[in-house]
């Protein structure tokens, strides 16, 4: 993004367009853009000021409130091998908060992990079939392997 322009530059464009001078004359005068006048003008309209306020946020709004993920985290230390299935049921029977497989599961799925890594929680380890190196053979089932 370029740089602003000069707070003179910039007032002396809006004295300009209150006068009615058409945009092409401002930008050639105080050897501007066109656009960059128009743009102003604009901006001027909208929100009383040569350029847009800043936005302190963009994009598309969180899916769980920090009330929620407080919840959630609170529910998952109570009860650590909890799937994630299961948590959606319970949140939305408890909150009524409908969470999606493609948006706020992988979601709830990062925040819990990074949280429990960061409070030092480590998720309990389900019992698996071993894979030794005697399981070489692809046709032998893992299971069988010791």
């Amino acid at each position: 993004m370029p740089p602003r322009q000069s707070d003179v530059v910039v007032a002396q464009t809006r004295m300009l367009l209150d006068s009615d001078v058409p945009p092409t004359s401002i930008a050639l005068q105080l050897g501007i853009s066109r656009r960059t006048v128009e743009r102003w003008r604009l901006s001027i309209e909208l929100f009383g000021a040569s350029y847009p306020p800043a936005f302190s946020k963009q994009g598309r709004p969180r899916a769980l409130t920090n009330a929620q993920l407080d919840w959630m985290l609170a529910y998952l230390n109570d009860r650590p091998s909890t799937y994630l299935d299961e948590l959606a049921l319970v949140m939305f029977d408890d909150l009524g908060v409908e969470l999606t497989d493609s948006v706020e599961v992988p979601a709830a799925k990062a925040v819990v992990s990074q949280d429990r890594v960061a409070e030092g929680i480590v998720p309990i380890q389900r019992e698996g079939p071993k894979v030794g190196a005697g399981c070489l053979d692809a046709q032998r089932p893992a299971t069988l392997c010791t």
